[in-house]
């Protein structure tokens, strides 16, 4: 249970937009259906959007322009120009953890005692990768 509540707190301060972008918006998994929006200089929360399934994890891809959110037993696309779901699809279990690889092709959710490797274009499952 505290690794969940780490892993939303660890959403909770995960800037989406790289330095140099004019707008900043957080990504906050709130632990609900819906990922909360929070524009950094203002502090007021522009959207919410609705991910569905409880939220769990969030990462941001490299150019800033989306975030993937873990939730439920699926991964959601979030555009963060629009402040819009993108696509949502399943993965099959619950992941708790996302993580993405340098240049932003692949995603990587902890689910159960599997690492998923996830397409971050499709978000079709690559690799099913046990672990112990």
């Amino acid at each position: 249970m505290s690794l969940c509540r780490l892993l939303i707190v660890a959403g909770a301060v995960l800037l989406a937009c790289p330095a140099a972008a004019s707008a900043r918006v957080a990504v906050v998994a709130t632990g609900g259906v819906r990922a909360a929006l929070v524009d950094v200089t203002t502090d007021a929360v522009v959207a919410q959007v609705d991910v569905g399934g409880p939220s769990r994890a969030v990462v941001a891809a490299p150019d800033g322009r989306r975030a993937h959110v873990a939730a439920g037993d699926g991964i959601a696309t979030v555009d963060l120009d629009a402040l819009t779901l993108v696509r949502r699809r399943g993965i099959g279990a619950e992941a708790v953890a996302l993580a993405r690889s340098p240049k932003g092709g692949a995603l990587y959710a902890v689910a159960g005692r599997r690492l998923l490797v996830v397409d971050s274009s499709t978000l079709a499952v690559r690799h099913r990768i046990a672990l112990r």
